[in-house]
């Protein structure tokens, strides 16, 4: 006989609260299950060595009783005849109904010889492909480098005749890359103001750019 989960609790614990928590819990793993003996037949009633007269358990719907056991999808293991699922006819309108299939008239449902295949590409430039300009070779192919831009660097910055140089940069007046909220020192040997910009000239200033350097740190 099985034992009330609330009744092993202190007599302090044993609330209405906790008994109504417990009783919808624990006894239902706890208490004896109520069984009720069936006999009969369950499957098809009608066939080759079926006897239509025999006891049949009673279903709850006319699909159930008409398709109890009839499998519609059988799926096999990979490159043999071996069955590794079934799907039964119930189970099968089930899940179409599931997804919003309709399944008030299977007859129709079930009637079409043809299924819709979707290969994955884009149909629009399948049906109307007069509508857009095709490359025989493809689009020309892009160049990603894994180099990294550092988020901080001292640059010792000359004034040559021809312009300026950068430690670590080549040539004169070259394009260098920062990086957006990173810290850069300019070491730079001369009096008078030294401007970043992103267009050449001396009059002509970026000031996109211009605010950006004013917020690092200019050595002079």
């Amino acid at each position: 006989m099985a034992v009330t989960p609330s009744k092993l609790l202190p007599q302090i614990f044993q609330t209405p609260a906790n008994k109504k928590l417990l009783a919808a819990t624990l006894e239902q793993l706890t208490s004896e299950p109520e069984f009720k003996r069936v006999e009969g037949f369950i499957g098809q009633r009608s066939g080759e060595g079926i006897d239509a007269s025999a006891l049949y358990i009673q279903e709850p719907n006319k699909q159930r009783s008409d398709y109890q056991l009839e499998p519609s999808v059988v799926f096999l293991k990979d490159d043999t005849q071996t069955a590794r699922d079934i799907l039964t006819y119930p189970e099968l309108l089930n899940t179409i109904g599931n997804q919003g299939g309709p399944t008030q008239r299977p007859d129709q449902l079930f009637k079409a010889q043809r299924y819709s295949w979707d290969p994955f590409i884009d149909l629009d430039k399948f049906s109307n492909f007069s509508q857009y300009y095709w490359l025989p070779d493809g689009p020309d192919s892009v160049n990603v480098a894994a180099a990294t831009i550092p988020l901080s660097n001292n640059f010792d910055v000359g004034n040559e005749l021809l312009g300026y140089t950068f430690t670590g940069v080549s040539g004169e007046n070259p394009d260098i890359t920062l990086v957006r909220g990173g810290s850069y020192t300019f070491d730079i040997n001369q009096t008078n103001q030294f401007w970043l910009q992103s267009e050449p000239g001396t009059s002509v200033y970026d000031k996109k750019i211009i605010n950006v350097a004013a917020e690092m740190f200019l050595e002079q």
